[in-house]
């Protein structure tokens, strides 16, 4: 009896620095916000592991980020993403996220007014924005 005990607690001692050694990574969730500009969407990604530090990228999508210590990426175009976490033992693990938008560009009609004379500073050019395009205000 008291062999079979002792056997338990080597195996369960091996198990716990087996598992140290093989770190691995667990991506809990990932959190992307819709972009309503040009670039505003964000991704988060919350992960764990038991050989820290972790570092954050996207590999691949519209954007690129080299590897980072934050678990956010702002300033992100509409499109597919693909993640990448690593450990400080180099393990990773990969997810994609999609930041949705439907923006598009800000399209305008412009006028131009001549100035009176050619010395003069009264010309201008007025551009008009077309409804729909751009996400106002526009400045």
């Amino acid at each position: 009896m008291r062999a079979t005990a002792i056997t338990i607690l080597i195996l369960s001692i091996l198990a716990a620095c087996c598992s140290l050694c093989y770190a691995q990574i667990g991506i809990d969730s990932v959190i992307a916000s819709p972009s309503t500009c040009a670039n505003n969407g964000n991704i988060n990604i919350f992960a764990h592991s038991n050989n820290t530090p972790l570092l954050y990228s996207i590999t691949d999508g519209p954007v690129t980020v080299p590897a980072q210590s934050s678990n956010t990426f702002n300033s992100l175009p509409p499109g597919v993403y693909q993640l990448l976490v690593t450990n400080f033992s180099n393990d990773s693990a990969l997810r994609f996220a999609a930041v949705y938008g439907n923006y598009t560009y800000p399209e305008f009609t412009t006028a131009f007014n001549p100035p009176t004379c050619s010395s003069s500073a009264d010309g201008r050019i007025v551009a008009t924005p077309t409804p729909q395009t751009g996400c106002p205000p526009f400045t």
